[in-house]
């Protein structure tokens, strides 16, 4: 399992308010450096791998806080996500699956399955009370009150915090990572379908 490697090369930079064009051109080494561990894998003798996508950035409670705008224009009306943010992660996306296909025709008799983050989290952000989630998939259980229960000065845990009754009923947890409930949600989604591209089982998430 190849987890969501750029997350924290992006998130960073954002978070100390680098431009998004910047950021942007951070993406093809973050996708060198996914190539060159999966190299080192298949040199060990890995032979099946799990590449997890990254996640809708503009979805989550830090960066909904920290780029908050009165321009309706830079949020999804399907989600009320932050759309720009989210082009960058697909953008990420789109070159790791290229990179994946090069893998598949470059060593045919391994397994190459693309873990789809940012669809399952999307799913999540778009009919988030089909999935039993009925606080929504922005506002966070866990943080220190704003629009999204997110502050940056009073994160989950510090003095000041507050945390919801029942987590499972939140996508995220704390603006950062997402309640079990969530991850359930995508584990499930990876294991039985849509989310993983060859599918990990057999059967399938409806």
């Amino acid at each position: 399992m190849i987890g969501e490697i750029g997350v924290n090369d992006y998130s960073t930079p954002l978070r100390a308010r680098r431009s998004l064009k910047e950021v942007r051109s951070y993406v093809p080494k973050v996708i060198e450096a996914v190539s060159m561990v999966t190299e080192r894998l298949i040199e060990n003798g890995v032979v099946d791998l799990v590449v997890a996508a990254d996640p809708p950035l503009g979805c989550f409670g830090v960066f909904l806080t920290l780029y908050m705008s009165s321009n309706k224009e830079d949020y999804d009306p399907r989600t009320g996500c932050l759309k720009k943010l989210n082009a960058l992660t697909r953008y990420h996306n789109g070159m790791l699956r290229r990179l994946l296909e090069q893998f598949r025709i470059k060593y045919p008799g391994l397994r190459f399955t693309y873990a789809d983050y940012y669809g399952a989290v999307m799913r999540l952000a778009r009919h988030p009370k089909r999935y039993g989630f009925s606080n929504g998939a922005l506002r966070v259980c866990c943080g220190g009150g704003g629009p999204y229960n997110f502050n940056a000065t009073v994160l989950c845990g510090q003095p000041g915090f507050n945390v919801c009754k029942d987590p499972s009923t939140f996508v995220g947890w704390d603006g950062i990572h997402l309640t079990e409930a969530a991850y359930r949600f995508i584990a499930m989604g990876l294991l039985r379908g849509p989310f993983a591209d060859p599918p990990l089982m057999s059967a399938r998430l409806h």
